[in-house]
């Protein structure tokens, strides 16, 4: 009886609990137009990436009403909050360069419309959108960019991810890349992580984001300042040209230029 009970509470329950789509805080006066009446965001424990990101400035720049969660996701990463299916907001925790160059900790909200359309955008504290305004680089000073490119062949075993498979010499070669990031002020550093197309697209884009962290993990522990890394898997998009005839083995040398972490860095010398 006591079994019948709890099951007849969950049957009350699920309704709601498919309503919120398991997110925690919701904007009071959530219109279908994707406005809001009173925006709530939410509490900093519920972050699902710890210490939030260092989002491109550039890419933050482009981020506008009427973009798709797809599109979204590309340019500025997924939410750092745990956001329910169909979610109508999406909570980011980002640090943002001030004029000091002090890195500023700001929250972004993006209220969407019910079509999933990006239409209300918000900043806490408000003056976190000045932050985004265009400036020159300090006298004497220029914006460097380096690129660096790590084969995961290297880095990992294949289908492996975790820092702990990490091999010795993938781990020297991204301290070595450490040791060159913590000698620039003002560091950001976006990590992209790439997969070949073996396997789904939805198994790659995880593997992907993950061998990010793990990289993103192993740079923290260098010494760079985990505020100034973010992490992003790619999936399978960059694809080379390779026969599907060929046989497995051949397939996976083929693609091994498409298993990658590409390691773009900006900062001032």
């Amino acid at each position: 009886m006591k079994y019948n009970k709890q099951l007849f509470v969950l049957f009350l329950l699920a309704p709601i609990v498919l309503a919120t789509g398991c997110t925690r805080h919701v904007s009071r006066g959530l219109s279908a137009e994707g406005t809001v009446e009173e925006a709530v965001f939410p509490d900093e424990r519920y972050l699902v990436q710890k210490g939030g990101s260092v989002p491109k400035p550039d890419h933050l720049r482009l981020v506008g009403e009427g973009l798709t969660k797809a599109q979204l996701r590309g340019l500025i990463g997924s939410p750092h909050f745990r956001e329910g299916y169909g979610a109508r907001e999406w909570d980011y925790l980002f640090h943002l360069q001030a004029p000091d160059g002090q890195m500023q900790q700001c929250r972004f909200k993006v209220v969407f419309d019910n079509k999933s359309l990006a239409r209300t955008l918000l900043w806490a504290p408000t003056t976190c959108a000045d932050l985004l305004a265009v400036a020159p680089a300090p006298t004497g000073q220029a914006l460097v960019e380096r690129k660096f490119s790590v084969s995961t062949d290297a880095l990992f075993p294949y289908a492996k991810w975790s820092a702990r498979d990490m091999s010795g010499h993938g781990r020297t070669r991204l301290e070595e890349i450490a040791a060159q990031l913590r000698g620039a002020t003002g560091v950001q550093v976006e990590l992209l992580g790439y997969t070949d197309r073996i396997g789904s697209a939805e198994a790659n884009q995880v593997l992907s984001q993950r061998r990010a962290d793990s990289v993103r993990e192993v740079l923290i522990g260098a010494g760079v300042p985990a505020a100034s890394i973010v992490a992003r898997g790619m999936g399978e998009s960059a694809a080379v040209d390779c026969s599907e005839h060929l046989p497995m083995a051949e397939q996976i040398a083929c693609m091994a230029p498409e298993r990658r972490v590409e390691i773009v860095a900006q900062g001032n010398h």
